[in-house]
């Protein structure tokens, strides 16, 4: 393998828009191929090429295999681990690589440093309120699919979406499939959004539905059922 002879040690602080990629990719996606696409996209971009042409000459690699070998037997319990193994990778290419704090979960290193020594890491508040507008999206979705075949998540804020996943450990597809399993396609949509609020609130996630303008309280509606 050729390096570069120049060894001369530089930071490379990757922002905070690209954490949030790499974050996301991590807990959606990591193992597959989609996730080593995000994170190219995000790192292998003309914002950073300075040093992304520095770790290709002093590593003799594209930044892609450079990823793809920090990463190598990883199985991340939390999406921090991912950054740490980043950042411990390339300092063997003289490359201190930092990243700005994640709005949510802050400085990333720090909390693998933590996970790493098994202390107990602060998760953000999970209180989320669905408006009205979101809730006449997936109202008419469940309507116009079925249950078997809508999209809530179309609909759901990333924060929302973040900790739904995070708690379940799937992607949402799947969650939403568990959901309304138990019920026709054609069932009353207000029976989801009770399912989904006893789900985060099983899992300490505390989610409001704003009333639907026509059908009113979904989940005094839902009880009413008798479902």
């Amino acid at each position: 393998m050729t390096t570069s002879a120049d060894t001369r040690p530089v930071v490379w602080l990757v922002e905070h828009e690209d954490v949030c990629t790499i974050w996301t990719a991590t807990r959606q996606v990591f193992g597959n191929s989609l996730w080593h696409s995000d994170v190219d996209e995000a790192l292998d971009t003309d914002r950073y090429r300075q040093f992304v042409d520095l770790v290709e000459a002093r590593s003799g690699q594209s930044l892609f295999d450079c990823v793809l070998d920090a990463v190598a037997g990883l199985y991340p319990g939390d999406p921090s681990e991912v950054f740490a193994a980043l950042h411990r990778a390339f300092t063997a290419w003289g490359v201190d690589l930092q990243f700005s704090d994640h709005y949510r979960y802050g400085d990333v290193l720090a909390r693998a440093a933590a996970v790493a020594g098994g202390a107990a890491v602060e998760q953000p508040a999970r209180v989320h309120h669905v408006d009205e507008d979101v809730v006449v999206d997936i109202w008419d979705a469940a309507v116009n699919h079925g249950l078997e075949d809508f999209r809530p998540d179309d609909f759901y804020d990333g924060d929302l979406m973040d900790d739904l996943e995070t708690v379940y450990g799937a992607p949402i597809t799947s969650l939403t499939r568990l959901l309304v399993e138990d019920h026709d396609a054609d069932a009353d949509p207000s029976l989801f959004f009770r399912n989904l609020h006893r789900f985060g609130t099983d899992r300490g996630i505390e989610i409001t539905f704003a009333p639907h303008p026509e059908h009113g309280d979904l989940l005094a509606r839902a009880e009413a059922l008798g479902e």
